[in-house]
């Protein structure tokens, strides 16, 4: 049986913080390397994971690393099987209704974050489906979470 490794914030917000500086440094050209790759699916992991506790911690990560994984994306050329790749793991955890809000929450705000190419061309073909599952978790939930209320903001 795997035993699952809980998140450290602050580690988290460590990696989110040199991921950050390395792509704010102009002298540093990393498109050509492999860890790009690396760093990306990490930051996608942290969007999409389950959470460890509702707080404003794991709502501040998650927004900070989704729109930066969508900054990098552009910024390193990431090649677009992985652009593809990321796409599709945000709309399965999107689409599922059993993934947990903050899942639904972490992918709202990259897809928000890729731009409008994203938005039109992958997100507004399944938008009334996902309202509907949205509203669905909305009407059997007996309480109203803040990232419902950030999701419905920005959806």
């Amino acid at each position: 049986m795997m035993q699952q490794i809980v998140r450290d914030i602050n580690l988290t917000d460590n990696l989110i913080a040199t991921v950050e500086a390395i792509s704010k440094n102009k002298y540093v050209c990393v498109s050509t390397y492999i860890a790009t790759n690396y760093a990306a699916n990490a930051l996608l992991k942290i969007v999409i994971e389950a959470p460890e506790s509702n707080n404003d911690n794991d709502i501040i990560l998650r927004i900070r690393a989704g729109t930066l994984l969508a900054r990098v994306i552009g910024e390193w050329r990431i090649e677009i099987k992985q652009y593809m790749d990321t796409v599709k793991h945000l709309l399965e955890y999107l689409l599922d209704p059993n993934a947990p809000i903050q899942s639904h929450f972490g992918s709202v705000v990259t897809l928000t974050a890729l731009g409008e190419f994203a938005l039109i061309t992958y997100v507004w073909p399944i938008i009334e489906k996902y309202l509907m599952l949205l509203a669905g978790r909305i009407f059997l939930s007996p309480f109203f979470d803040p990232y419902t209320l950030h999701i419905m903001t920005a959806v």
